[in-house]
């Protein structure tokens, strides 16, 4: 019997440089200063809980938290207030604010997401062992970003988006099989899917910058510059598909038991695992806020009488993506058996967006990883710490090679490309375990 807790902390630094586009038409409080995305530091984990049974059978449940940093956020959310009568405004807007330059893309994210996994693993033989897991997970999303109204972004009335939507069972199943063909190697294959999120919630948009006064219904026919729709849903796709194959071969110490220990039955290891993701599933972001005989709409202005604009049927962000190809190898050397374990490891992941489909709120960028290890056993207890670093690729879309658009209420085919710049990260993770067997 294994408990296991582990507690993760990542640390994301990102920074977007915009680049201008000399074609574009751009009003004077337009900002291309670069902005550094920044977030509160927030734990994450995983839970699990194992349990042999007899007749070669196991039993296994835990909860875990996917990779990635649950909090982001990239400048501010204020907007100039422009194409109002002054004579008839009675909510006060802003002006000559210098606002996000990267405020299409992403102004504020937030994702607490978990899945609860079972699975049963059976050994038929000593030296093959299969199993399954099937589960689910709830995704929690809050985002907030900017739209333009007749397209043409950056020189026209513009609407923030505050989206608040949660997924409750997100499907998730893996399959696996293990091999010892002689005592010193281990093989491993999984397979896993997971489903699409479509997340429920409400819309809050503010049109042309005016925060003030009371939120507003946008079914209503004055709606006012804020206003919220209560039944939107958010569609994410997921990486679909996951299959991950690895090896490790160990110099024993002691002949393999019934329970692997390596600390206390090896002198070292080391482990080679090769993986691909069917990222290129994720395509476009699509949050559906009305049907088509619906109306919904938000006033550009505290009197509803001088401007409204209609909310578009889909607001869709496109991403693009491709499959992704990853490698892993790193060792453990025991160097006191029954006590103390270092380890190191190296990765490298391919790139899963192309450059042209760049954006802020996910970076499925190149990546090699650094990490370093180390376990203290003490009794029935071990105790392990980690930390890695993430060496991200930096992404140079130069004016003219962006492929992603401003959402547009109206007039979408006017949407300007929104997505030029520089894009730099980098990612530290810590990260400390816990193991009790009994």
């Amino acid at each position: 019997k294994d408990v296991g807790l582990e507690l993760r902390i990542p640390v994301f630094h990102a920074s977007f440089d915009r680049y201008p586009n000399p074609s574009y038409e751009y009003l004077a409080t337009e900002s291309f200063d670069k902005v550094n995305g920044s977030g509160p530091v927030i734990p994450t984990g995983s839970v699990g809980f194992s349990l042999p049974l007899p007749r070669g059978f196991g039993f296994g449940v835990g909860i875990f938290t996917p990779p990635g940093t649950p909090s982001l956020k990239f400048g501010n959310t204020a907007i100039n207030t422009i194409n109002v009568d002054p004579n008839t405004e009675t909510l006060p807007g802003t002006s000559g604010v210098r606002e996000t330059p990267g405020r299409y893309l992403l102004i504020e994210k937030e994702v607490l997401a978990a899945f609860l996994m079972a699975g049963v693993g059976y050994s038929p033989i000593p030296q093959l062992r299969v199993g399954v897991s099937v589960g689910g997970g709830f995704v929690d999303v809050a985002f907030k970003n900017v739209s333009s109204v007749v397209g043409g972004a950056l020189n026209d009335a513009e609407v923030l988006s505050d989206v608040k939507v949660l997924d409750a069972f997100v499907p998730r199943t893996t399959f696996s099989v293990a091999a010892t063909p002689i005592d010193s190697i281990d093989l491993l294959a999984t397979f896993t899917y997971t489903g699409d999120i479509s997340a429920k919630g409400d819309l809050e948009v503010t049109g042309n910058g005016i925060t003030s006064g009371p939120v507003g219904d946008c079914a209503s026919p004055t709606p006012g510059p804020r206003c919220k729709v209560k039944d939107v849903t958010l569609k994410i796709p997921y990486q679909r598909f996951e299959v991950l194959l690895g090896g490790r071969y160990a110099q024993r110490r002691n002949k393999r038991e019934r329970v692997l220990d390596p600390i206390k039955d090896e002198v070292w290891d080391v482990e080679l695992n090769a993986y691909w993701s069917q990222t290129s599933h994720v395509d476009n972001y699509t949050l559906h806020i009305r049907d088509a005989n619906q109306q919904r709409q938000v006033s550009l202005a505290s009197d509803p009488a001088i401007a409204t604009a209609p909310l578009p049927e889909n607001a869709r962000l496109f991403h693009g993506w491709k499959d992704t190809y990853g490698v892993r190898v790193g060792g453990d050397y025991n160097v006191l058996a029954d006590f103390l374990a270092l380890r190191a490891g190296l990765g490298f992941e391919t790139r899963g967006v192309p450059k042209a489909n760049m954006n802020l709120d996910y970076w499925p960028v190149q990546r090699t990883t650094l990490s370093l290890g180390a376990t203290v056993k003490l009794g029935r207890w071990k105790i392990h710490a980690a930390y890695a670093h993430v060496f991200n690729q930096t992404v140079d879309v130069k004016v003219g090679e962006g492929n992603v658009r401003e959402v547009a209420s109206i007039n979408g085919a006017a949407s300007q490309v929104i997505n030029e710049g520089k894009y730099s990260s980098r990612l530290d993770v810590f990260s400390l375990q816990g193991n009790v067997q009994f």
